[in-house]
């Protein structure tokens, strides 16, 4: 496989970038990171459209709804950010977390964002109502919640416990799978079968969430300080990663083998990546403030 860099974008202030999303389409990223700063660039032209600006404190993760007409972030400052993507505007502001909130997520119809934090909880918003108030508050994890996915009725919870947490919220059931170490990222299959898994320990799994058995492991990455996410690719063929030795990983998913490995510019780490929603191509934030873009090309 070969694998190009086809757009470097910077940001003025060089500061570590914490989070990326493509929006539905593909043709808008949002990244941000220390600085405070939530920015939209076209990822086509790489230029910079708008920047969002409220938080008091370091963004940590962004979500868009599926129409792109809003988006949320969350950060260091204990809040979450709904953001009226036109208007640049803060349109609902969430705050009962106690600690720095780490994730952010909608279901598929964003009429519930959910929000994992520091001080353990998962809390439940209702999108559709002007309360400030959490409809539920998931509190099962032991330490800090660092991840989060939604498909369907599951709400898939990761935390540095060790643990990932499905919560089948149509008939009330938790189911727990556990690991050794802090998990970093979830990203589920679009069918919700399963779901790639990135452990704070030089690996990722691949977790089937029905029996809880790992069904693939990926080895090769290091990983033993930071977040790093993973990604699989649009087609579910591939697992992508990134190494806290500056490099980029791609593995075939299904068989495990290490197709390769890229390095970034300056050898700097990518603390974010996210696959194209509808083409070959996938998009990192990197620890020197920079957004990279690659294509993937089959050999």
């Amino acid at each position: 496989m070969q694998v190009n860099l086809i757009r470097q974008i910077p940001t003025n202030e060089k500061e570590p970038l914490n989070a990326i999303k493509y929006n539905s389409t593909g043709n808008y990223l949002l990244c941000a990171g220390n600085d405070r700063v939530v920015r939209l660039l076209n990822s086509k032209t790489g230029a910079y459209i708008r920047e969002y600006m409220a938080h008091s404190f370091e963004v940590m993760d962004l979500d868009i709804v599926t129409d792109s007409t809003r988006f949320a972030s969350c950060g260091g400052d204990r809040f979450v950010h709904v953001w009226d993507v036109s208007t640049g505007k803060v349109i609902r502001k969430f705050g009962s977390h106690l600690a720095r909130v780490n994730t952010v997520r909608y279901n598929e119809d964003s009429s519930i964002l959910a929000s994992g934090s520091f001080d353990s909880k998962v809390r439940l918003w209702d999108c559709r109502s002007n309360s400030s108030i959490p409809v539920q508050v998931l509190n099962e994890a032991k330490d800090s919640v660092s991840t989060i996915d939604i498909k369907e009725d599951q709400i898939i919870a990761g935390s540095t416990d060790g643990n990932i947490r499905t919560y089948d919220v149509r008939n009330g059931k938790i189911l727990t799978d556990s690991f050794t170490n802090p998990i970093t990222s979830i990203w589920t299959s679009k069918t919700g079968a399963f779901a790639l898994v990135s452990v704070l320990h030089n690996s990722n799994h691949l977790l089937d969430l029905e029996t809880g058995g790992i069904l693939k492991s990926y080895s090769g990455k290091k990983n033993t300080n930071y977040r790093l996410r993973s990604c699989l690719d649009y087609m579910e063929h591939y697992v992508i990663s990134g190494s806290e030795d500056g490099k980029i990983l791609i593995w075939d998913m299904e068989s495990g083998e290490q197709l390769t490995s890229i390095s970034t510019p300056n050898m700097s780490i990518v603390s974010d990546i996210v696959s194209h929603p509808s083409s070959d191509s996938f998009a990192a934030t990197t620890t020197h403030g920079d957004v990279l873009v690659y294509q993937c090309l089959k050999t």
